[in-house]
């Protein structure tokens, strides 16, 4: 494998030559230069799963639109995806842990418009032949974290000797899922779809792939 780019509304990366390459998801009328990759890692989204009102044109802009023109022009230079999706598409569900046969219920911009991602994918993969393969991830926590997620924020709290507040009564719980697992099902899921045709989805199958 040469290279694999990871996605991002807009970032830089070298391209297969070693030039840098400063890729953007704005202005869909220009050609997004995927040739000569082995494929593209798509974790990038609009994260937030409680706002709607006036910012959820930015999600659907940010998740479904990008998303889009990626599968597009992943179809075209016949470059593998892997997109990442998440357990937002289940909304509330009747069972935790939730399985993977359980119908998609989005209560969220978030979760609605990833699932809106994976149909897009599926389409693709069906009528364009783009090699991809989807999966959902449940909460993520590791080094690097988004300092807003709530791991993050009760270390913090915690190192400071600072009081941690909690919703609710004190009985929720929730899994999560360490990055590294997630590295590791992600590699398993794109190494399982390679040289398969069309459409692949594993969705959160990392059990059985790592």
């Amino acid at each position: 494998m040469r290279r694999w780019v990871a996605g991002e509304v807009e970032f830089t990366l070298p391209d297969p030559a070693g030039a840098a390459l400063r890729v953007t998801l704005e202005g869909v009328a220009d050609a997004l230069p995927l040739e000569g990759y082995d494929g593209v890692f798509h974790p990038a989204g609009q994260p937030g799963v409680r706002s709607f009102g006036d910012v959820f044109p930015l999600y659907v802009r940010q998740n479904v639109l990008a998303s889009e023109r990626l599968f597009e022009a992943a179809a075209a230079a016949g470059v593998r995806v892997a997109f990442a999706s998440s357990s937002s598409i289940y909304g509330d569900a009747d069972a935790y842990p939730t399985p993977e046969s359980t119908t998609p219920a989005p209560i969220s911009p978030y979760g609605i418009t990833k699932l809106a991602c994976e149909q897009l994918a599926h389409a693709y993969g069906s009528e364009f032949s783009l090699d991809v393969v989807t999966v959902r991830y449940f909460t993520i926590y590791g080094p690097r974290q988004r300092p807003d997620m709530a791991i993050h924020r009760f270390v913090r709290l915690m190192e400071a000797d600072l009081p941690v507040t909690l919703y609710g009564d004190g009985t929720s719980q929730r899994d999560y899922t360490f990055y590294g697992d997630i590295v590791a099902g992600v590699t398993a899921a794109v190494n399982w779809v390679r040289g398969q045709d069309g459409f692949e989805e594993t969705s959160d199958l990392f059990d059985e792939l790592v």
